[in-house]
Parts: C-alpha cells; structure tokens; sequence
C-alpha cells in the first residue's frame, strides 16, 4: 500500500468513523500474540486549519488489524509528555486516535509503541510538511460560475511546499451534480496528484466524467500536502508514516458548460 493511498484511507475510515473500511478478517487479533517484528505499523499526523491536530496509528500482522492488549500502548511524544491514543474499533479495524489543538506546531511528533513482554519501537516519527491556505475560488457564498463553464483555477500559498523527496500534493473533490433537464444525477469522488506549484487547473469534465451536467449543489475540494519522509523503528516489521496538511472548501458551482 503506498503511502498517499494509506492517509486517504486514514482520512476516509479512521477520521470518518471508520466507515466502510476493514481488513480481510472481521475480528481483530490481539497485538501480545505477536512479535514486534512481525508487525507492521502505520502512523500519521493530519493538520488542519487553526493548528487542529489529529494523531493515528494502526497496527497490522498478516493483513489483519491489531488491537493493542496485554500491556501494549501507543502514545506520541508533544511538547516532553508521552500522551495515549485512544482506541477505537468498528468493522474489524483497531485504530488509534488523538484530537488536540496546538499552540505551536513541531516539525516531527515520535510515536512511542511500549510493550511489556516484547520489545518496544519508540524511534518512529512523522514528519508534518509546510502549512498552506486555498485562495481561490471562493465557494461557500454563492454558486460559482467558471469563466468557461468547463475549467477553474485552483490556488495556493505554497509556503515552500514539495521540498521533500517524498511530498506529494493531492486534491480530492466530492461532488453531487445534475443537468435541469433532467440527466440522471452524479454523487461521486474523484482523487488526483497535481504539482505542488500554487496553481492547478480543475478540468470538470474529467472530474466529473461522462455527462452534460450544468449544476453541482455540492462541490468540496480536500487539498492534501503529504510528506512520507518519517522514519519507522527498526524493531517493526514494516510500514509506513504520513504527515499532512490538510486544507478544504465547499460550495457549489452553476453555469456548467459539459458536452
């Protein structure tokens, strides 16, 4: 699993109450059965405006997600304290979670997987890429009509984004768009990785696909900046660390012009 497909799976499941997402098996597996070295862990750091921090781990061992028993913890190491993430189970997936609002931003957070009958991995961090803030277009106030009815602009304050090796910048729109004539409606998803440049222009026919819809009550943009350059434990299996920052706007877009 790559590591951009790892936080969207994050952000869908974990921070959307787990929904729809589960592992081959509907049970989980208690982690003290296993060795560190057989399992993997998947760490992440997601910041949204205002500093609004959530923390998330998962732990896995032959494609089945772990919950954490028999002395086994998971916390992340903020400003010298140690604090828990707290567990949360749904479809057969364990997943760790913290929600906190930071004064000041660090770099990197560590993640600090104790064990008490095997050996411990606290050397893993995350690394959290620059902030940045969507310009434009504005979408909440009214319906935005693009110039050409087929494209918009999307820009940015890159902040210096894409200076790591292994950042990447994603753009998510979710959509519900109809023709008046009465085109059978579209409520979907559609994901792309775009240069990290403070500009992109959205191409609606290939977001929206095949159809001559002329409105969309609802459009969201979720702009994703990741950064998978952390490090994991040498003590784990494998697996993988992703910080974002994450950054969004809704509203709705009227005057499509689509074959």
């Amino acid at each position: 699993m790559s590591d951009t497909k790892l936080f969207l799976m994050i952000t869908t499941c974990a921070i959307s109450a787990l929904a729809g997402c589960s592992t081959s098996d509907n049970d989980t597996k208690a982690s003290i059965d296993f060795a560190t070295g057989a399992i993997e862990a998947f760490y992440s750091v997601e910041v949204k405006e205002n500093n609004q921090v959530t923390y998330l781990a998962s732990f896995v061992h032959d494609n089945s997600s772990l919950e954490l028993e028999g002395g086994d913890e998971i916390s992340v190491a903020i400003d010298g304290q140690s604090l828990p993430l707290i567990e949360h189970l749904g479809l057969g997936v364990a997943t760790y979670r913290l929600d906190r609002t930071e004064d000041l931003l660090a770099s990197q957070y560590f993640f600090e997987f104790t064990r008490s009958s095997q050996e411990s991995a606290d050397a893993s961090f995350v690394k959290v890429p620059n902030a940045f803030s969507l310009v434009t277009p504005l979408l909440s106030d009214s319906a935005y009509t693009p110039g050409d009815g087929k494209t918009f602009t999307l820009t940015w304050d890159t902040n210096t984004g894409g200076d790591a090796t292994d950042e990447e910048f994603t753009l998510r729109y979710d959509f519900e768009c109809r023709n008046n004539s009465g085109t059978p409606s579209i409520n979907s998803i559609y994901v792309e990785k775009v240069a990290d440049d403070a500009s992109h222009t959205v191409d609606l026919a290939t977001v929206l696909g095949a159809g001559d819809y002329d409105l969309c009550s609802r459009f969201k943009v979720i702009a994703i900046r990741s950064n998978s350059d952390g490090n994991l434990d040498a003590a784990l299996k494998s697996g993988s660390t992703v910080g974002a920052q994450v950054r969004g706007v809704e509203g709705s877009l009227a005057g499509l012009l689509l074959p």
